[in-house]
C-alpha cells in the first residue's frame, strides 16, 4: 500500500532523495525553495543543528506526503520536535489518510510534536480531533521602516532605575500553620 521512509542524521539521505523531497514540498507548499532547503538540511544535520527527521510516504514510488521535523534542542520549554514543513498531495487529503499520516508522525516523535499554524487555518478542528491543543500565542514584530522608526523613538533612551519602580513594602511575618 504505502511505503514510508524516515531520513535523519544517522540514516542519511541521498542527493536524489533530498531533491525529490524539496521538489515535492516546493510544488505543494507556499514556502520558498531556500526555506525548504534549510529545514531539510537542519533535519539531516547537513548544517550545524540538533537534527530531526524527514518522513516521506510514497505510493507507487511517488511521494504523496512529506513532513520535515526539526528538533528544538530546548527540552521542557517547548516541544522537542517541531513540524516545520509538511504537505499531502491534494488527491490524498482525506480524513483517514491525514489521521494515518499524523499518527505516524506522533509515534515517530514519541508523542512530543508541535506545529505552528495561522489562526485562520481551516485544519485546526481536524488537528484538535487528532489530539493537538493550542498552547501558546506567538507575537512577531512586523512593521514598516517608518513604523519601526516611530516605535523606536518612543522607547526611553535612559532606562528607569529599578529601585524607583519598586514600592516600599512592609515585611509581613509569615505564620507557620500546622494541621493536627
Amino acid at each position: 500500500m504505502y511505503n514510508c521512509t524516515i531520513y535523519d542524521a544517522f540514516t542519511g539521505i541521498s542527493p536524489f532523495e533530498k531533491l525529490g523531497v524539496i521538489k515535492f514540498l516546493e510544488l505543494t507548499s507556499n514556502h520558498s525553495k531556500e526555506v525548504i532547503q534549510q529545514s531539510v538540511d537542519y533535519a539531516v544535520k547537513d548544517c550545524p543543528s540538533f537534527g530531526g527527521y524527514i518522513f516521506s510516504v510514497n505510493f507507487e514510488k511517488e511521494p504523496i506526503a512529506v513532513a520535515v521535523i526539526n528538533k528544538s534542542g530546548i527540552p521542557g520549554f517547548q516541544s522537542k520536535n517541531i513540524l516545520v514543513q509538511f504537505n499531502i498531495e491534494e488527491s490524498w487529503q482525506t480524513i483517514e489518510f491525514i489521521k494515518y499520516f499524523f499518527g505516524k508522525l506522533i509515534a515517530l516523535t514519541n508523542k512530543d510534536l508541535s506545529l505552528q499554524l495561522n489562526a485562520d487555518n481551516p485544519n485546526i478542528p481536524l488537528l484538535q480531533e487528532i489530539g493537538f491543543v493550542p498552547k501558546a500565542l506567538e507575537f512577531r514584530y512586523s512593521a514598516t521602516k517608518a513604523e519601526a522608526d516611530k516605535a523606536i523613538e518612543a522607547i526611553p533612551s535612559t532606562p528607569i532605575p529599578a529601585s524607583s519602580l519598586k514600592k516600599k513594602r512592609k515585611k509581613k511575618k509569615s505564620k507557620l500553620r500546622v494541621a493536627v
